[in-house]
């Protein structure tokens, strides 16, 4: 089992997390070689191998919903021992002031764990929004992960110039046997950006839940890469 993985299913195991789950390493039925390449993309690719000195990664959270439930914070991951092996630990400050999340450090990373805690919030917000098991989502993203992704390579215009990415994206809702329990979230649709011209690899990450008219979205939540900043005593940014 990949290192990573490994971490991550601890990681999940931590009480008040979600329960042990592995993301992309159960042997796959059929797997499409769409899928293939989107659990290789998000999970078992050294992600945070090109950065060589301690460094904080800063990433823009944007929420629209309601007015009322509308906001934009930042999300820092901390990378840092550098090991000659490739590995880091990493740890998170999730959100500022009294939106601020804890996430437990998790030590001896290739990858970004980014991915992983975004879901994890994903799903437990889902769950107490609809009444469904975090355990039954969590299962019906990673099914979807491996057996329907649609994985797009192209060129898109960033605030970092002109950037080589793959976007990875899901619908593991749709025709959802629970559909009726639902509602618009029945729809709702993942997308994930990475590229190897991003420090971290992880450009973006987004979710989307339409409205029944679909003129607007009715929940959208977005992850971007901002910066990169190396610490201590650093002051180079990319």
């Amino acid at each position: 089992m990949h290192k990573f993985v490994c971490a991550l299913a601890v990681m999940l195991a931590v009480p008040g997390l979600l329960s042990p789950v592995v993301w992309a390493d159960e042997p796959v039925k059929q797997a499409n070689s769409s899928a293939t390449l989107a659990t290789e993309y998000l999970f078992q690719r050294a992600h945070l191998g090109k950065i060589m000195d301690p460094a904080v990664l800063r990433y823009k959270f944007e929420r629209r919903a309601e007015p009322a439930d509308s906001f934009t914070d930042v999300i820092d991951l901390k990378v840092e021992n550098i090991r000659d092996d490739g590995r880091r630990d990493t740890s998170f400050e999730f959100f500022t002031g009294p939106r601020s999340r804890p996430y437990p450090a998790m030590s001896d990373f290739f990858g970004n764990p980014l991915v992983i805690v975004f879901l994890q919030r994903d799903v437990w917000a889902l769950s107490r929004a609809r009444g469904g098991q975090a355990r039954y989502f969590t299962y019906r993203i990673r099914q979807a992960l491996r057996e329907a992704a649609k994985v797009e390579k192209k060129t898109i215009q960033t605030d970092l110039g002109a950037i080589a990415v793959h976007s990875i994206t899901i619908a593991p809702y749709k025709d959802d046997r629970y559909r009726r329990k639902l509602g618009q979230f029945e729809f709702k649709t993942y997308e994930f950006v990475v590229s190897q011209q991003v420090p971290g690899e992880i450009y973006m990450i987004r979710t989307l839940v339409p409205s029944a008219d679909k003129t607007a979205p009715m929940i959208e939540e977005t992850v971007t890469f901002e910066n990169l900043r190396k610490f201590p005593g650093g002051t180079t940014e990319q």
